[in-house]
Parts: structure tokens; C-alpha cells; sequence
């Protein structure tokens, strides 16, 4: 039986590099033969459906799809499961690898506290959509360097993130302390909380 993690990473590798013949193939690479009837079954439901999907989208419908038990409807204005790979490989590595420059900064010339709001500027400029895929990267077999790290917590990357968003796998708040190991604020949303608990 595949675990929630193993249906998770399949979801992720197919969100990211799609499915089709080549990017297929660079999905079955990855998983190896322990998750490739997993994955024969999503891709045959994935080309069984595609065509009714594009006849939808052509006559602008929604499509709906049950997945296991839940039904989902989906407002898709493109052919889904044609990967994302070409935006978020050059996106998620640039912003990974400008978050690791800030962290191997000598602590010396640049405290922690400096190097925080250099990461913190760096946040303001990531709308929460693009917050929730860098969360949804890093706990795929992609981007886990994120959390191996430490560099998603230690500088608060996804702090803006409402967690009502990350309703898809594990909410970030199964995997995150409320603060940091420096005492930092690791998400805006349960500070919201507070406030609005507050006025009552």
C-alpha cells in the first residue's frame, strides 16, 4: 500500500513535471518501480480525461473529477498535467539559493537579526500564492533541502501563508513550531488569531 507521503511526492512530480511521454518518463525515474502501478493509474485516468477536458474547457465548462471518495471541480483555463517545471525550477532554485547566500553570511559581519530582514525583504516580494508553492515544494522530495536545512523556519519564508490555504497533505502547522529556534514568528496567521480573539 502507498503511504500519504508516496501519494503526496507522485502529486507534486505530476503537478511539476506533468505527465506525457517525456515527463513520464522523468516522473517513473524518480519513484522508482515501488509507486509505478500508483503512477500507471494516475496517468491512464490523466489521458482518459484529458480530451474531456479540453472539450470542456473549448465550451468553457468546469470540469469536475472524484478523486477517491471527494469530488473536486476544477476551473482550468489550460491542458492540466502538463507540468510546471519551466517557471518553478528557475524560480525555487534563484529564491532557495538567495535564501542559503543570506544564511552562510559570517555571523560576524551579518547577525542573524540583520540577516532576517534581508529574508524578510525578500518574502515581501512573494505574493501568498507563490509562499504556498514554495511550502508545498519544500515538503516534496524537490525542495526538502528547504526543511533539511533549516532555512524555512529558521528565516520565517512562508510566514504570510493564511494556513487555511494548505489544506492539500499536512498543514504547515503539523510541521512547524509557532516560533522558531529564535524565538521568531514562524507564521503570521496564528498572531491574526490572536488579534481577532482580542476584540471579542
Amino acid at each position: 500500500m502507498i503511504s500519504d507521503e508516496g501519494i503526496y511526492n507522485i502529486s507534486y512530480l505530476v503537478f511539476y513535471f506533468g505527465v506525457g511521454a517525456n515527463s513520464s518518463k522523468v516522473v517513473i525515474d524518480l519513484i522508482g518501480k515501488e509507486h509505478l502501478v500508483f503512477f500507471r493509474e494516475v496517468e491512464e485516468f490523466v489521458k482518459l480525461n484529458k480530451e474531456q477536458w479540453k472539450e470542456k474547457r473549448v465550451a468553457g465548462h468546469t470540469i469536475s473529477a472524484n478523486f477517491g471518495d471527494s469530488p473536486y471541480e476544477l476551473d482550468i483555463n489550460y491542458m492540466p498535467c502538463n507540468g510546471h517545471m519551466s517557471i518553478l525550477s528557475h524560480y525555487m532554485r534563484n529564491l532557495y539559493h538567495t535564501v542559503k547566500y543570506i544564511d552562510e553570511q559570517d555571523e560576524d559581519l551579518i547577525p542573524y537579526e540583520q540577516k532576517l530582514q534581508y529574508a524578510s525583504t525578500l518574502r515581501s516580494q512573494l505574493s501568498i500564492h507563490e509562499q504556498l508553492l514554495v511550502y508545498y515544494n519544500a515538503i516534496s522530495v524537490l525542495g526538502k533541502t528547504w526543511i533539511d536545512d533549516g532555512l524555512l523556519a529558521k528565516y520565517c519564508i512562508i510566514k504570510n501563508l493564511p494556513i487555511p490555504l494548505a489544506d492539500f497533505y499536512r498543514s504547515p502547522l503539523a510541521l512547524f513550531p509557532e516560533k522558531n529556534s529564535f524565538d521568531k514568528t514562524m507564521f503570521e496567521w496564528t498572531e491574526l488569531h490572536t488579534r481577532v480573539e482580542l476584540l471579542h
